[in-house]
């Protein structure tokens, strides 16, 4: 994803002398800026900033929040069909890396826009992954297998088990702000931006060891004296529609190339 991100920003940036004598009356291209950006969620990042006239411009850039992570979470006694319970000890990580490409409108042709474009990225919003192999013999690993619902999940070849929430790679993006990026007499500009990009339902998914992730459910979790891991808010959670959003709230500053 990183490599996509430098291809649409080279792209944009190798594109500009020609489009800015080609479409010089229209004012396509005349102003550029690179600058950094640093967000809520999406972290920091990297954008450059093309103006398309006077009321519009256009922005591509690779945003990648980092250290954002924890590492003290257990599940204690899960029984696999070996007969044996273990205790998994797990980490969570946020893996938030997106390229961008966003659309401006200034409609009193000041600061103030509308933005409207997409993030694409990882769909792997969050990764649950052990942070030492599950305690049961080597000879034991991709052989015996817990039992969730109807899905039989396998540590791997290591002992390690893989876990997360997925949401959809493609985010389209709506949103507001102030500032203009590819300003026409500032050669420093700052920008402040707010809005929500939809990325679908986020589901969990636990990898079954033989390369599939599963959907996870609150039935898989169920124990057997009938309460569950989750305490039942798996599928509570997969209905709450304010999920399907990634909020977006980020400052940026660019630097007027020309």
């Amino acid at each position: 994803m990183k490599k996509t991100a430098v291809i649409i920003v080279a792209a944009l940036l190798a594109a500009l002398p020609f489009k800015a004598s080609a479409q010089q009356q229209a004012g396509y291209f005349d102003h550029v800026s690179a600058g950094v950006t640093l967000g809520i969620l999406d972290g920091v990042g990297v954008n450059a900033a093309a103006s398309l006239g006077s009321l519009f411009q256009v922005r591509a850039g690779y945003q990648q929040l980092f250290g954002a992570k924890y590492e003290d979470m257990k599940i204690e006694q899960m029984e696999f069909d070996n007969g044996n319970k273990y205790d998994i000890d797990l980490g969570a990580k946020l893996n938030v890396g997106n390229a961008s490409l966003l659309f401006d409108y200034f409609p009193s042709g000041a600061g103030f826009h509308v933005t409207a474009g997409a993030y694409i990225g990882s769909s792997k919003f969050v990764q649950v992954y052990t942070t030492k192999p599950v305690p049961m013999d080597p000879s034991d690993y991709n052989a015996v297998y817990y039992k969730a619902g109807d899905e039989k999940i396998y540590t791997d070849k290591d002992g390690n088990v893989e876990a997360g929430v997925k949401v959809s790679a493609f985010k389209p993006y709506l949103g507001i702000g102030f500032g203009r990026a590819a300003s026409a007499s500032k050669k420093l500009a700052v920008t402040f931006d707010i809005g929500a990009a939809y990325w679908g339902d986020p589901w969990l998914y636990v990898n079954d060891g033989k390369g599939r992730d599963v959907k996870v459910t609150s039935e898989m979790l169920k124990k057997d004296d009938n309460t569950y891991y989750d305490e039942g808010k798996i599928d509570e959670y997969s209905s709450t529609w304010w999920l399907n959003f990634m909020p977006v709230v980020k400052l940026s500053i660019f630097y007027k190339l020309f």
